[in-house]
C-alpha cells in the first residue's frame, strides 16, 4: 500500500471449476508488516462491509465462499483512502471493490464497497488500477492452465477494461496464449500483458501499437520496480509442462529455477536479476519494496524476501 509499510496479499482456495471452490477453507486478504514480519487477516476477518453505490453490485460476497485471485491498490487516494481491486471467482465471476486505509499505527482496514460483474464464460486473472480512474483486467478460457491449448499457438484471452462510463470494452492488440498480469503506464496510454506461455505484450490503449517479446521463464504478475522498470516472476520455461506442474505441487515442492525479471517499459530489454533452483512452489508475484524483493507462490503459504534485491 501506497506510503505505508504493508503489505497486501491474496489467499484463494483450490479451485476445481471455475466459481466452484474444492478446499472448505475459504480464501482471505492478508496484510503483511514489512517491518516484523507479522501477518494479520484484513477481510473477511478485521474487516467490515458498507455498501457504496459506486458500482453496479451491491450485494456483500459471502465470506465462506470469497476467492480472491488477482489484487490491485488504486494510485489515486482521497482523504487517505484507496481502492484495492480484486479478482474474484467464488459465487461470481467478479472484481470485488474495497476500501483501504489507515489510521494510526495499526494496520490498513478493508471494507467490502461493492463489486464489477464479469462475463459468466470467462475466467479472470488479473487487475490493474487506471491513473484516471477505472480498471483493466486480464482474462482466459475457464480452465486454461496446463492444458494442450496453451502451447499449439492459438490466442485464449486478452485484456478488458472498465469504466463508470463505458463498462467493459476488450481491448485491441493484447491477445495472447495464456494472458496473465497486467500493469498500466502512468500516464494510462500504454498497457502491458504477461503471457506465461513465455512473453511480455505490450500495446496503446487504442491497440495501434503492439509489440511482443519473448522472457526467458513463465511470467506471471506484473509490478512496477522501484526504477520504472516492470518485475515479474515464474519458473524457467520446460517443454515438460506435467513435471514442473508435478514439482511445484509436491510437499514439500520440489526444486525448480525459480527467475525474477525485470523489463524496460520502453525497449522491452529484459535483465534477469534472479536465477536460483529452490523449493518454492509456482512463483506467481515479485513486489519490490524497500530494497528488497518479496516472492509469492501459488503452492506455498508463504512470502519469500530476498535482501538485497540486486547490485547497482
Amino acid at each position: 500500500m501506497p506510503g505505508t509499510r504493508w503489505l497486501v496479499g491474496s489467499a484463494v482456495s483450490a479451485m476445481s471449476t471455475p466459481g466452484v471452490p474444492v478446499d472448505p477453507s475459504p480464501g482471505r486478504l492478508y496484510l503483511v508488516d514489512t517491518e516484523d514480519g507479522r501477518v494479520v487477516e484484513g477481510w473477511p476477518g478485521n474487516g467490515g462491509v458498507s455498501p457504496s453505490g459506486n458500482v453496479e453490485l451491491t450485494d456483500p460476497v459471502e465470506p465462506k465462499r470469497f476467492a480472491p485471485h488477482g489484487i490491485a491498490i488504486s494510485e489515486a487516494a482521497k482523504d487517505g483512502v484507496r481502492e484495492l481491486y480484486v479478482v474474484h471467482h467464488g459465487a461470481r465471476e467478479s472484481i470485488e471493490v474495497f476500501e483501504i486505509s489507515v489510521d494510526g499505527s495499526g494496520p490498513p482496514t478493508l471494507t467490502w464497497t461493492g463489486a464489477i460483474q464479469r462475463r459468466p464464460d470467462i475466467e479472470g486473472n488479473a487487475v490493474a488500477a487506471l491513473p484516471g480512474g477505472g480498471l483493466i483486467a486480464s482474462h482466459y478460457v475457464p480452465g486454461l492452465t496446463f492444458r494442450p491449448e496453451l502451447h499449439d499457438g492459438r490466442v485464449n484471452g486478452g485484456v478488458d477494461r472498465w469504466t463508470v462510463s463505458e463498462g467493459w470494452v476488450t481491448l485491441p492488440g493484447l491477445e495472447v496464449a495464456f494472458p496473465n498480469g497486467v500493469a498500466v503506464s502512468s500516464d494510462g496510454g500504454t498497457y502491458f500483458l504477461a503471457d506465461t506461455s513465455g512473453g511480455l505484450r505490450r500495446a496503446t490503449a487504442d491497440g495501434a501499437e503492439s509489440s511482443y517479446v519473448r522472457v526467458p521463464l513463465s511470467p506471471d504478475n506484473l509490478k512496477w520496480g522501484d526504477d520504472g522498470r516492470l518485475v515479474t516472476t515464474g519458473v524457467r520455461q520446460s517443454a515438460d509442462v506435467a513435471s514442473t506442474f508435478k514439482a511445484v505441487t509436491a510437499d514439500p515442492p520440489d526444486p525448480l529455477d525459480v527467475v525474477v525479471a525485470a523489463i524496460d517499459p520502453i525497449t522491452l530489454e529484459v535483465e534477469i536479476l534472479v536465477d536460483e533452483e529452490v523449493s518454492f512452489g509456482l512463483p506467481t508475484t515479485v513486489l519490490e519494496e524497500g530494497g528488497d524483493l518479496y516472492l509469492t507462490s501459488l503452492f506455498v503459504s508463504r512470502l519469500a524476501r530476498l535482501r538485497p534485491a540486486r547490485e547497482r
